[in-house]
């Protein structure tokens, strides 16, 4: 399992170490952005590789959070094709997905629920947003005394650390794990 945000940024690089690998007759898999699944190349080279599965960390289904998260490349209405291209290079699909952030309330975890139904993935992990320290969320939450807990050991996808802006940390909680139960 390559752990690599970056592992595709140099795409001639990535086609290069896929070369290598293929030899060695290794199943494998990766963390991967959805912007590689337009790359037919690359998901040829991954596929003879050996790779087989990918995590793709589609982040949420509501543009304004992309938005706020920076996340140029991810594009809601694609998701669907992102998951099939991966499927006819061989590859099965785990997406990532995080709740929390301001533009949300409870309505988020319905819209959510549905796009990862259609969307055909094998699996799906849901995340809470979490503000780490030395991040700029987490200086604008602390500015705007949202932050609930200051014990760093206490920070993890599964917690709400912070209120929301338009749900409680309760229900933020709630609603991933309710999520959860009904997908799966």
């Amino acid at each position: 399992f390559f752990v690599d945000d970056n592992l595709f940024a140099d795409e001639e690089y990535a086609i290069t170490l896929c070369a290598k690998i293929a030899p060695l007759r290794k199943s494998w898999s990766v963390q991967a952005p959805t912007n590689i699944a337009r790359n037919p190349r690359l998901l040829e080279a991954m596929r003879r590789a050996g790779c087989f599965f990918v995590q793709v960390g589609f982040q949420t289904v509501h543009p304004d959070s992309l938005r706020n998260a920076g996340v140029a490349q991810n594009r809601i209405e694609g998701y669907r094709e992102v998951v099939r291209s991966f499927h006819r290079h061989g590859m099965l699909v785990q997406g990532f997905f995080i709740f929390g952030f301001d533009n949300e309330d409870t309505r988020i975890f319905g819209t959510a629920e549905d796009h990862i139904r259609q969307m055909g993935l094998e699996d799906a992990l849901l995340y809470i947003l979490t503000p780490y320290p030395g991040t700029p969320i987490f200086d604008q939450l602390q500015s705007e005394g949202r932050l609930l807990v200051h014990e760093r050991e206490k920070y993890g996808w599964a917690n709400a650390v912070f209120r929301p802006a338009r749900m409680s940390a309760e229900e933020l909680e709630r609603g991933v794990q309710e999520t959860y139960e009904r997908l799966f």
